[in-house]
């Protein structure tokens, strides 16, 4: 089993991209674990902005094995 940094990082850096903008701060992440990932296994992550506030983005992000 991996270490959770890892994954949520890919997690955030998905968001990240999906805001495209060059100064992207990360103020809050609501997480859940579904399954731990083994060392070895390949996953992906997608991110979509789902909501926008002024210069606030909502994105919606999700890390799946990759199958």
């Amino acid at each position: 089993l991996t270490f959770v940094a890892p994954p949520f990082l890919g997690n955030d850096y998905a968001a990240m991209l999906a805001v495209n903008e060059p100064t992207v701060v990360l103020s809050t992440a609501s997480v859940k674990f579904l399954r731990p990932v083994v060392v070895g296994e390949e996953v992906i992550a997608e991110a979509s902005v789902t909501a926008t506030d002024g210069k606030k983005r909502r994105v919606r992000s999700l890390i799946r094995p990759l199958r």
